[in-house]
């Protein structure tokens, strides 16, 4: 199974990040980005839990795929005490519902957002409040997926494992299916959007998924479909640990590893295919920013590579 290296940097000025990363849509790890930055000296369990009492959080199950396949569908979830999250962070048998993932809650607390500093590399109008905070034990997981946007990535504390695949090989990665059948029964769909409605009865009845997303459908909605399908979006592959006889193709993809330390900051293109484990009690930050170019290349690949003609 080859397997190659993200690009490392130890320094980068924002003018090369620009050319020779987003634009080129390439990932990067900057390692020691964000070492500067106080919570990575200060958010230690005692902290945390000194700083985020009062405030409640949403917790998820540790990995958003399982036995049965994606969670997302179904995924169960709970409110609770936010320093109880710290706890369960350092606890060795924290129960599933344990992780929270992508929470906004953290620009509240003011100690906190002062333990951030300014953004480097992200865009200017992107603020450090717009960031989204991840906090879990070990072992969390979140399965082989992609994102509609740009990630920078900023681990704070412990550690996490990446794997990532080109976009050019997202075909090797299993995305999970959705029926076109389904999609048009919702009726947020019929009601909201009747003339996407049509298209998608009429690819039914001819039985072309292909049709539908080179001929019939505009720019605007590809992005809908495709903004609709990041929400719920997952690949039917275990990236560690790949079954020869279930997923032969994944064997054969380049897969590009980092692991991220404290401090260190990393840049994920949209569409790049990625998994994610924590080594270690972690928590990190991230922050998701548009491309300007505008629709990717590779959009109808990803549509085709999700959608179904099934009722």
């Amino acid at each position: 199974m080859p397997v190659s290296t993200i690009e490392e940097r130890t320094a980068l000025v924002p003018e090369d990040f620009v050319d020779s990363f987003v634009l080129q849509h390439r990932p990067v790890v900057i390692r020691g980005a964000v070492a500067h930055w106080p919570a990575v000296h200060k958010w230690s369990p005692e902290y945390l839990r000194q700083t985020v009492e009062g405030s409640k959080v949403v917790v998820k199950s540790k990995s958003d795929y399982g036995a049965g396949g994606s969670k997302r569908f179904t995924e169960k979830s709970k409110e609770v005490d936010f320093a109880h999250v710290v706890e369960m962070m350092t606890d060795h048998e924290a129960p599933d519902l344990s992780y929270v993932r992508q929470t906004r809650v953290w620009k509240d607390i003011a100690q906190l957002t002062d333990d951030i500093d300014p953004l480097p590399y992200a865009p200017a109008n992107v603020a450090k409040t717009d960031g989204n905070l991840w906090v879990g034990p070990a072992g969390t997981v979140a399965q082989m997926h992609w994102d509609p946007a740009h990630n920078l990535f900023a681990q704070i504390r412990g550690e996490k494992k990446w794997i990532l695949v080109s976009p050019s090989q997202s075909h090797m990665t299993y995305g999970n299916k959705f029926p076109l059948g389904e999609m048009v029964r919702d009726p947020r769909v019929r009601t909201g959007y009747p003339a996407l409605a049509q298209k998608i009865e009429q690819v039914l009845a001819s039985g072309s998924v292909e049709e539908l997303v080179n001929a019939r459908l505009n720019d605007s909605e590809r992005s809908l479909i495709y903004g609709w399908l990041a929400q719920l979006n997952n690949c039917d592959v275990n990236a560690e640990d790949p079954d020869p006889q279930k997923t032969p193709l994944f064997l054969t993809a380049t897969r590009y590893e980092a692991t991220l330390a404290p401090g260190d900051l990393m840049f994920i293109p949209y569409s790049w295919r990625h998994y994610v484990r924590a080594i270690s009690p972690s928590v990190s930050l991230n922050w998701f920013f548009r491309p300007e170019q505008g629709l990717s290349p590779d959009i109808n690949k990803t549509l085709l590579e999700h959608l179904v003609c099934a009722a």
